[in-house]
């Protein structure tokens, strides 16, 4: 045999048995889901996934002084005891990240806020790019509160307008805002395996 041959042989072998017991990559994947789905995978562990979108945030970035808009949605779903449930927000309490007052938002009333401020002689405060990092809490009929952060990129120069905002999936349990909930809960974002 040939050089070539045995190096083909060689790496075929070894792809095989890097598989391991999965016939292919496919099979693999979907046994960790499996596993992950069931709780059989690590106990201490959070996996988080983006779920339902509980907000609109429109637009996530503008130049200073511009007004957005933010609609909540009617459901919050969450991932809790093993699956997933749909619970009905009441309200949502809003800190815009900027040290204004806090907002409460109901579903289908849509609540607007203005990053920065601009005259109308053109002057603009703060005169500089910032990305703003705010806390949405929605609060649900049964009482539970989940909170989850969101970004606002406010610019003053073209290069600076590239950054987006929008939804930010928090790594950890976030305080809800002003104490709005009753009893806090980790957001939709995640399934807590511990949680069953």
């Amino acid at each position: 045999m040939g050089k070539l041959k045995i190096q083909s042989i060689a790496a075929t072998w070894l792809t095989i048995l890097s598989m391991g017991s999965h016939g292919s990559p496919v099979e693999r994947i979907t046994d960790q889901a499996n596993a992950l789905a069931s709780g059989a995978a690590s106990s201490k562990e959070v996996v988080q996934n983006g779920g339902q979108r509980p907000f609109m945030f429109t637009p996530n970035n503008g130049y200073v002084g511009l007004e957005t808009r933010l609609d909540v949605s009617m459901t919050y779903t969450s991932f809790e005891h093993g699956g997933q449930n749909v619970r009905q927000v009441e309200k949502a309490v809003v800190d815009w990240g900027d040290g204004s007052n806090a907002t409460t938002v109901t579903p289908g009333t849509p609540a607007y806020h203005t990053y920065g401020h601009r005259t109308k002689e053109g002057s603009i405060t703060p005169n500089g790019s910032v990305v703003f990092t705010g806390r949405i809490t929605f609060v649900t009929t049964s009482g539970d509160a989940y909170t989850e952060r969101f970004q606002y990129s406010m610019w003053n120069n073209f290069l600076d307008s590239v950054v987006p905002g929008g939804r930010a999936l928090p790594n950890q349990l976030l305080p809800s805002v002003n104490g709005a909930g009753s009893s806090d809960k980790l957001p939709s974002g995640f399934f807590d395996r511990n949680n069953k």
